[in-house]
């Protein structure tokens, strides 16, 4: 099991290219199952949010 250091150093940089999907993924649950969130910044959450996003949607702008 990931600990809470690894899975919020892994949200922090949740675009890196070297950390696995699956990491990554495991590092979400984990922050967002924490009793508080108060190392996590807002920027960081929206980026976990885009991440997942775009891994479940396909999204094309309308003009």
């Amino acid at each position: 099991m990931m600990n809470m250091g690894t899975a919020c150093a892994i949200f922090k940089n949740i675009n890196a290219d070297n950390i696995p999907d699956d990491d990554k993924a495991l590092a979400i649950y984990i922050v967002m199952n924490m009793a508080t969130h108060n190392g996590i910044t807002k920027a960081e959450f929206l980026e976990a949010v885009k991440w997942l996003w775009n891994r479940s949607y396909e999204v094309s702008k309308e003009e």
